[in-house]
């Protein structure tokens, strides 16, 4: 599950079935009445050259490694390229040959490649697949920004529904801007195929 036990819909919409890149990213919430701030964390991804989306959100017990996986595999992920979590607790168990979750009769699986920290990827990638995953690594970081910054002006909550219900507004926000910066910046690179396809289709009728 994503936020508790009966997450918006938004968070229970069906994924992508492969990603290039996906991060976890951690964050902290106070709520009125409790001595010890909520830690929750949220996962961004990468799944073709120019497009990104927010995963979910996940808090308490539901933001624990495995039920992150467990939460991702059920919504159809099956494969992620590469991982990169912000914090250490519990980011080795992320990656597995193969994790197997039991979903009623069915076990689907979640394979993660390779876990990676983000100052390897401008060392280790080069050529085409470097400016998108650089791309996607500052486009998570300037979300984080904003998301801790909102967080904390509304805190405290007045409840963990609240603060639920706020993060997963925020989230369907982010990720509809998303969505529809991404769009203009395909148009033109289709465009731009249609075109180079259309002239090449010319060299060889003039050829």
């Amino acid at each position: 599950m994503g936020i508790r036990n009966r997450p918006p819909s938004w968070l229970r919409r069906p994924l992508c079935w492969r990603y290039k890149f996906a991060r976890v990213l951690s964050f902290q919430l106070a709520v009125l009445g409790r001595n010890e701030a909520e830690h929750w964390r949220w996962a961004f991804a990468l799944f073709s050259l120019d497009e990104c989306e927010v995963l979910g959100v996940w808090s308490g017990g539901a933001a624990t490694a495995g039920s992150i996986l467990g939460d991702l595999a059920q919504r159809g992920v099956e494969r992620i390229e590469l991982m990169s979590t912000q914090d250490p607790v519990g980011g080795s168990s992320l990656v597995g040959n193969r994790t197997g979750l039991g979903v009623g009769q069915v076990t689907q699986t979640l394979w993660i490649d390779r876990l990676i920290a983000l100052d390897r990827i401008a060392r280790e990638f080069h050529g085409r697949r470097r400016p998108p995953l650089s791309s996607a690594v500052a486009t998570s970081n300037r979300l984080h920004k904003r998301l801790v910054q909102a967080v904390r002006r509304h805190s405290p909550f007045a409840s963990s529904e609240a603060a639920a219900a706020f993060i997963a507004q925020w989230m369907e926000r982010a990720d509809r801007c998303l969505f529809e910066t991404a769009r203009p910046r395909l148009a033109v690179s289709r465009l731009g195929a249609v075109a180079l396809d259309d002239a090449t289709r010319g060299q060889r009728l003039g050829a």
